[in-house]
């Protein structure tokens, strides 16, 4: 084997077969009220996480230690979803069924805004690069505005709106009929409005990458789900989410991850990974003694942990994984074991390869410590005259400093010569 990265023995050790796939660790927390449905998290300037819990109708908050508390909203059935931390410190979310926007403190008192217009039904809300809050409206043609100090604003656009963020040229970008025609607008705080027709399948979530492009989920309108990336230019690209069962059910919120890669969730368990260049890689969320159905994964963001944090409606949980992956592929040619990857992690790490057959492992050929990496970086790491070994589990690892997976993946290479 040979790279620029120095080889040494590998102290892990696996005693079950593993079949080709990935893994990543998460860590599940209950919500306290029954029923709570949370749907949407961002991450307050007290260091906790924050969520809308919409069935229970009230505002989550969450440690990272672990400990809850709850947040009655005034309003009944307020149906609240989006939420984002302020300029002034506060959280904002958005009340569909209340027809409001809210503001909660840190501290917990809750002040409710009524928008001017019924049936607006507030959707997403982000902090504006003006000091604003600026939020979309799903069953009006409009984008909102609101002052810290409640002060409503509302422009109007071609369509209802769906998902909505702060772009990386200072406007808004936002998603428009998202189960209809793939529109995104973009809007200037001074209200200048552009809107292009970029796919025929549906726009949905909407987010800035640290790459200094647009990344949306797009809907399963023409029976595939893609993420798109489009530039403040308005050039597209479009890259297919493999797994099957995103077609029937779709990607979800989406978000930046604290390793720079793009994160994205999906209804059926799935969370997602897609670096710059398009290499998505899709990690399965255990149902962690769940038997209710689909556990229906909702919102998504980096965490002041360094980790993600996400909602999982279906059992009634926030999940917290590592912002990590390895966007790794394996292929054997020449009596040359190849192995590509893209891996990113927002800790330091140690990041080990196990070869296994039938019989278990047969050889840790690789392990080093690895400071954080941020953006994905691309590497490919090559066994020469490797022997004849016949089918085999390429399997690498990123583990914590102190110990324990953090992800995996791996790949099942025939080496018969």
């Amino acid at each position: 084997m040979k790279d620029a990265i120095s080889l040494c023995a590998c102290g892990l050790c696996f005693l079950q077969p593993i079949l080709a796939g990935t893994s990543i660790q998460v860590t599940q927390y209950d919500v306290p009220a029954a029923n709570a449905t949370p749907y949407v998290i961002a991450t307050g300037a007290d260091g906790a996480l924050w969520f809308t819990e919409n069935v229970a109708n009230q505002i989550g908050r969450l440690t990272t230690g672990g400990t809850f508390t709850e947040y009655a909203i005034p309003t009944p059935a307020s149906d609240s979803w989006g939420i984002t931390g302020g300029p002034d410190g506060a959280l904002w979310f958005a009340e569909r069924g209340g027809n409001k926007i809210g503001r909660i403190t840190t501290g917990g008192t809750i002040s409710e805004y009524p928008l001017p217009n019924a049936g607006s039904d507030p959707f997403v809300i982000v902090t504006g690069p003006d000091g604003a809050l600026w939020f979309s409206e799903e069953l009006a043609p409009r984008v909102g505005r609101i002052t810290t100090d409640g002060v409503i604003t509302e422009y109007p656009v071609h369509a209802p709106t769906f998902g909505i963020t702060r772009g990386p040229d200072e406007a808004l970008w936002f998603t428009e009929t998202v189960y209809q025609h793939g529109l995104i607008g973009r809007l200037t705080t001074a209200g200048a409005l552009t809107e292009h027709r970029v796919n025929d399948t549906g726009a949905g979530w909407i987010t800035a990458g640290a790459d200094g492009a647009l990344w949306f989920t797009e809907s399963v309108i023409k029976n595939h789900t893609s993420i798109g990336r489009l530039t403040t230019n308005w050039a597209l690209t479009e890259y297919p989410v493999p797994d099957p069962a995103a077609d029937l059910l779709g990607a979800e919120w989406i978000t930046p991850g604290p390793d720079g890669a793009v994160w994205f969730t999906m209804q059926h368990a799935i969370l997602g990974r897609i670096t710059a260049d398009g290499l998505v890689t899709e990690y399965p969320v255990p149902p962690d003694g769940y038997t209710g159905g689909n556990l229906d994964v909702q919102g998504i963001t980096g965490g002041p942990d360094g980790g993600l944090w996400f909602a999982i409606a279906g059992s009634q949980r926030i999940g917290r994984a590592p912002a990590c992956g390895l966007g790794f592929s394996a292929s054997f040619a020449g009596a040359t074991l190849t192995m590509n990857y893209e891996l990113g992690t927002s800790v330091p790490a140690t990041f080990s390869i196990v070869l296994r057959n039938a019989g278990g492992p047969f050889a840790e050929p690789f392990s080093k410590a690895i400071p954080a990496v941020a953006p994905p970086r691309k590497f490919q790491l090559q066994w020469s005259d490797f022997p004849d070994t016949g089918t085999i589990t390429v399997e690498p690892h990123l583990a914590a400093m102190a110990g324990g997976d953090l992800c995996a993946e791996w790949a099942t290479v025939d080496t018969s010569q």
